[in-house]
């Protein structure tokens, strides 16, 4: 009797001893801005492949929308907008438990390569040409264009030309693909997305407004531990050189 007791208490523990070092699947929402969608789809499949307990659910949009969607509904495990600022936003209501820098966004003028007319910010005014802008209300670009067109002599006759307003980089790039438009102001990555059918014009240095990517674990995620790791992955050495392939540059 003693002996059967024995082996059942061993089996007891070796279950135990499995049942621990076995992870527990995981679901982890993160919300991400559209700019950043080529280098994070690459990212979820290493990590996938990686860590298989892990799924990696992403919910794209402009940054400002990401940021009321996580203020209404207080749920969501990483949160990496295009800029810097709404996570310290949500940070100053104590939304946010930690943060990591990954890269910088830097705005560009974006055409096709087919593209005669465009080959500078001067450009932009020339009457006829037809622009797409980033909806200032929803995407982190739309605002950072418009603080870039206030430091232009040109400002009003490029406003002029502005005749679609897109919800998101994605929407914008679309509408250039489509032939809707001529250019559009987005961020350099999102050139990567047709790097066959698209090219970039820079912005003058002296106007241009460079932001910082970072990511962040909002403070009411169900999954800290996995949603760490996961955030730590993507600003360590692999998820950093994977954002500097696709065109990125990286903050130091």
């Amino acid at each position: 009797m003693r002996k059967i007791i024995a082996i059942i208490i061993l089996l007891l523990i070796v279950i135990g001893v499995i049942y621990i070092k076995t992870p527990q699947a995981t679901n982890i929402l993160v919300y991400i801005g559209s700019g950043m969608k080529l280098p994070m789809q690459e990212i979820k499949k290493i990590y996938e492949e990686q860590n298989p307990h892990v799924t990696i659910n992403y919910s794209f949009s402009g940054s400002k929308i990401l940021e009321q969607t996580i203020r209404s509904l207080q749920k969501g495990d990483v949160f990496m907008p295009g800029d810097k600022k709404y996570i310290n936003t949500l940070e100053k209501d104590d939304f946010i438990i930690e943060k990591y820098p990954i890269a910088l966004h830097i705005p560009a003028i974006i055409v096709r390569k087919d593209e005669k007319q465009i080959s500078s910010w001067d450009d932009l005014a020339k009457e006829g040409i037809k622009l797409c802008f980033p909806n200032a209300k929803m995407a982190s670009i739309g605002k950072i264009t418009n603080a870039i067109l206030s430091q232009s002599i040109l400002e009003q006759k490029i406003k002029n030309n502005v005749i679609l307003f897109a919800i998101d980089t994605a929407e914008s790039v679309k509408f250039l693909l489509d032939k809707e438009v001529d250019a559009v102001i987005s961020w350099r990555s999102m050139a990567m997305k047709n790097p066959d059918k698209l090219k970039i014009i820079d912005i003058p240095e002296e106007i241009n407004k460079i932001q910082e990517i970072w990511i962040a674990i909002p403070s009411f995620t169900k999954n800290e531990m996995e949603a760490k790791k996961f955030a730590q992955f993507i600003s360590g050495v692999n998820g950093r050189q994977i954002f500097k392939k696709l065109g990125f540059k990286l903050i130091n």
